[in-house]
């Protein structure tokens, strides 16, 4: 009885893993997800690109070749596009492959900081053209649309209070009556976020809570305990939308933890005019 019992619990976690072994091969293709987005702000329609969580791991030339075929107007690249153990170089040349072809804003995450050579990574993907957002705005225009991007980073060293005084910083030096975006890697500030009404929010870090509860954008494991609140997708709250990346890097880096229901993700972002007196769009 004994030995059968025993028989049965190691035949059903054989069959658990090799379900998990063979989901996780699946949900690590990458995918593109889109998300249309509506401002009074916004004359022209604008179409963005949001890489985030690269971890210098993955096929550039697919990422490259799904960004062409979008033809974005701007791309925006996510915290950790390098990691802490396995280095830089592949982020590098994703990030010189990308700044050639399109305007590109970054703000670094935890990983960029976790690097012994962190300011020389960062100096680096400056000289080559990325605009580095450290506690920074960059005042552009992009198809006639008066636009605000607003960086903040997230060091392993920074405290709440520091990320406090980072928002209020870009806030006041963001104008209110332009179309404004936050770049900022942790989600879990996003009440923070939330509260200086930017209107688009982009965040990364939590790879979709490493495991997807299906159908649902929650995820199962977070970086500080089950069910993080901001795991992945669209997050609204009054006129600002927030969107969290899964993150694009795979294969090997995922290797650590399972993929399950939780794409490998190119975030596609279509900001769209909206009519203010008939709530038509204008585009």
């Amino acid at each position: 009885m004994i030995k059968y019992i025993i028989f049965s619990i190691l035949f059903v976690i054989l069959v658990v893993i090799i379900f998990i072994a063979v989901s996780d091969i699946r949900f690590r293709k990458i995918k593109n997800v889109t998300y249309t987005i509506e401002s009074e702000k916004i004359k022209k329609s604008v179409k963005a690109v949001f890489v985030s969580d690269f971890h210098n791991c993955g096929d550039i030339g697919e990422i490259v070749k799904r960004i062409e075929n979008i033809s974005p107007d701007v791309v925006f690249l996510g915290g950790d596009l390098v990691d802490r153990i396995s280095g830089f170089q592949q982020g590098y040349e994703l990030a010189n492959i990308l700044v050639r072809k399109y305007n590109c804003y970054f703000a670094p995450g935890n990983h960029e900081y976790g690097l012994k050579n962190s300011e020389e990574v960062l100096s680096d993907l400056q000289k080559i053209g990325v605009k580095v957002l450290e506690d920074k705005v960059e005042k552009v225009t992009i198809n006639g649309n008066k636009i605000d991007i607003c960086g903040v980073y997230d060091g392993v060293k920074l405290s709440e209070n520091s990320m406090a005084t980072q928002l209020k910083n870009v806030n006041y030096n963001s104008n209110k009556e332009n179309y404004r975006i936050l770049l900022a890697h942790f989600p879990v500030y996003a009440k923070s976020y939330f509260r200086y009404k930017f209107d688009l929010i982009l965040s990364g870090h939590e790879h979709g809570g490493m495991i997807s509860l299906p159908h649902k954008d929650k995820g199962l494991i977070g970086h500080k305990g089950f069910f993080p609140t901001f795991s992945g997708g669209e997050y609204v709250k009054e006129n600002s939308v927030l969107i969290v990346s899964r993150g694009i890097s795979y294969p090997k880096y995922n290797y650590i933890l399972p993929r399950l229901f939780n794409n490998p993700e190119l975030v596609v972002i279509n900001i769209k005019g909206l009519n203010k007196e008939n709530g038509q769009n204008s585009n």
